[in-house]
């Protein structure tokens, strides 16, 4: 065998090549030919679980997404920051041009600006942090911040507000649209079952109301666009619950901050001013007695007319109480708290003018010295106005027919008021202390007296800074005289007992003893 391997093998040859570029090329030519298998990562979808074993799958998925991430890793900085910028700018051009037009006080337009921008980064701040631990977003208070704009500035910027919070957020959480329909239902409901804050039960109030509603929302989406999974809706559902309980706690600690802030005065801040036993009243009712009856008397009607027009009675009737605080300066230069003597007679009526107005300055240094909110610095500035005190100024020109009498020393420093609550406290103060020095008031009296005054002022322009309009006054007349012929109600005189009765009409009793 060997001798005959040897003699055929030299002419044996190979009818099989192995031709490399031919075989590279035909791998290549097959490999394009099959379609590639993909797969579709969601964003913020879990690729490998913490603490679930590694699998070829998930390695080649790992792989697959840092491939891509890397690949258009610069790409994809430059168009996010592009597109925040785009959206950052669209949402400030908006706020600029709605605020306005929601605000209550135009002339606070960038505060009130300031104020939802606050309460906007405050939400994705809150968010991106939530994001660590919550892959929804449902847990994110936005309804707590439109509860606080609702209270400090109205509920259509608080609804606005929530609105885009709502959106901003489901930016972050991947554009999920169910996000901002459950935000946006949570945020709407707390800013629209806000309006005034008198007990702090509201807050919670309006706090039960968001989540009521965005569960609601969240069943709604769920129901409309899911497959009703028992565990999966459990869990939103307690998201959206521990929201409303994040709520109740943060409304109160975030509402004093941010009316410090703000400079704003809540009604709950009022109500702690308007406490009858603290410092400043307490003097009032102790030092100047009548001017402390008149001032509470005065809260009243100022309240009523308020709340009858739309203002706010709340702080109408805080002001009336401080509106005269000046007047414990120097008590004895006005007739209320006067023992007899009157100081006026022996000083001259420019003097005695000057005296009653410095109560105005007086009452605002007080309201500083003892940090009174600026709301009711204004009331004590502003109820008297720039009137004429227009007796002390017609005993001058009695006393000076040929002098040279200026208007301007015998009027108040003003100025003149520039809110509802301060226009009808002024016309309340003149009301109040006119009809108590009138000898036998009636119904037609006083009306007549009301009319007049308001006639008055109006004509020296004491309103023409205020948004009170003509029905308001008329409104008012009608409310203040209502309140004060209420307190003009007479007693039956009873007639007096005697001692001795006639002696034909005691019948004598048996057995009496005279």
């Amino acid at each position: 065998m060997q001798a005959v391997w040897a003699i055929a093998k030299p002419d044996i040859t190979p009818t099989l090549v192995f031709d490399k570029v031919l075989t590279e090329r035909e791998r290549n030519r097959a490999r394009d030919a099959v379609e590639p298998v993909t797969k579709k990562i969601q964003a913020y979808q879990t690729i490998q679980k913490d603490g679930e074993p590694w699998t070829a799958q998930s390695r080649e998925d790992v792989k697959a997404y840092w491939s891509e991430l890397q690949k258009h890793s610069g790409k994809g900085v430059f168009s996010l920051i592009a597109a925040h910028a785009v959206l950052v700018a669209l949402i400030m051009v908006f706020l600029a041009r709605l605020v306005p037009l929601l605000s209550d006080e135009p002339e606070y337009r960038y505060r009130n600006v300031n104020l939802c921008l606050v309460v906007l980064c405050g939400a994705l701040v809150v968010g991106r942090a939530a994001s660590y631990f919550d892959d929804t977003g449902l847990t994110v208070p936005v309804a707590a911040g439109t509860i606080v704009l609702a209270i400090l500035l109205n509920a259509r910027l608080a609804v606005l507000t929530g609105i885009l919070a709502a959106i901003l957020l489901s930016i972050q959480f991947g554009y999920d649209w169910s996000l901002v329909v459950v935000a946006g239902a949570m945020s709407s409901a707390g800013a629209l079952s806000i309006a005034r804050v008198r007990k702090r039960s509201d807050m919670g109030g309006a706090a039960v109301k968001a989540t009521v509603a965005g569960l609601l929302a969240l069943l709604a989406t769920t129901l409309a666009t899911e497959s009703v999974q028992t565990e999966a809706v459990l869990r939103r559902l307690a998201m959206v619950l521990l929201n409303g309980g994040v709520c109740l706690f943060v409304v109160p600690g975030l509402l004093s901050p941010m009316e410090r802030l703000s400079g704003i005065v809540t009604d709950i801040t009022l109500l702690e001013h308007s406490d009858l036993n603290n410092e400043v009243l307490s003097r009032m009712g102790v030092e100047i007695p009548a001017t402390y009856a008149h001032s509470l008397m005065l809260g009243q009607l100022a309240e009523a007319a308020a709340d009858a027009v739309g203002g706010n009675g709340l702080l109408a009737r805080v002001c009336a109480y401080y509106h005269d605080i000046g007047k414990l300066r120097r008590p004895e230069y006005f007739s209320e708290n006067q023992n007899g003597k009157n100081v006026h007679d022996a000083l001259p009526p420019r003097l005695s003018a000057r005296a009653i107005a410095s109560h105005v300055t007086e009452g605002m240094e007080l309201a500083r010295e003892y940090h009174l909110p600026k709301p009711i610095v204004d009331g004590i500035l502003e109820h008297h106005g720039t009137c004429l005190i227009s007796f002390f100024y017609e005993q001058a020109l009695e006393q000076h027919k040929h002098g040279d009498i200026q208007e301007a020393d015998f009027r108040y420093p003003g100025p003149r008021p520039r809110r509802r609550e301060t226009a009808i406290l002024m016309i309340c103060d003149a009301v109040e202390s006119g009809v108590r020095s009138m000898k036998s008031p009636n119904e037609e009296r006083v009306k007549e007296f009301i009319d007049k005054i308001i006639a008055n002022r109006a004509a020296d322009r004491q309103f023409d800074e205020c948004p009170l309009t003509l029905k308001d006054l008329e409104v008012v007349a009608e409310v203040v005289a209502k309140r004060i012929l209420s307190t003009l109600h007479t007693r039956i005189t009873y007639p007096e007992k005697t001692t001795e009765r006639k002696a034909g009409t005691v019948i004598p009793l048996s057995g009496a003893q005279h």
